[in-house]
């Protein structure tokens, strides 16, 4: 088994691909990159919770978040991998 410990950073030479897929993902609620995966906007709804230091209860508030869902290819090459 590998262990995968090197981080990689990908940088982009400006921030236009960023743009292009935030712009997408506000409009749509999702953005598919051939090859790669769907990114993809999800509501959450709002719930309870606890403070683990303290065993407080508190409310989370709804809000949204990304999921990304790679290609069946890409999780293949990942599993491969390991």
């Amino acid at each position: 088994m590998t262990n995968i410990k090197q981080k990689v950073i990908l940088k982009f030479k400006d921030d236009a691909f960023v743009e292009q897929v935030e712009k997408l993902m506000l409009s749509s609620g999702k953005v598919k990159i051939g090859g790669f995966g769907i990114f993809e906007i999800r509501q959450v709804k709002e719930r309870e919770g606890y403070n683990v230091g303290s065993g407080e209860r508190i409310t989370i508030p709804a809000h949204n978040k990304i999921v990304f869902r790679p290609t069946k290819k890409l999780r293949d090459a990942i599993q491969a991998y390991v």
